[in-house]
């Protein structure tokens, strides 16, 4: 039989992995969110104008 403080021990490090696993999840969704968020931005942004083409000085046909 185990002791009371090996149990105790047992039990800190299945939450201590509870926990890393928790924020780890947590971290990743963090940064899906903030990658929607940036598309989402991106989308709503309305694209940059484009330079107005100069007329080249000489014909294209002659």
């Amino acid at each position: 039989m185990s002791t009371p403080e090996e149990r105790e021990n047992r039990a800190a490090k299945t939450d201590r992995e509870a926990w890393i696993l928790l924020v780890a999840e947590r971290k990743a969704r963090d940064e899906k969110t903030a990658r929607l968020r940036a598309l989402r931005q991106a989308a709503s942004e309305p694209p940059p104008a484009r330079k107005a083409r100069r007329k080249s000085s000489r014909p294209s046909r002659p």
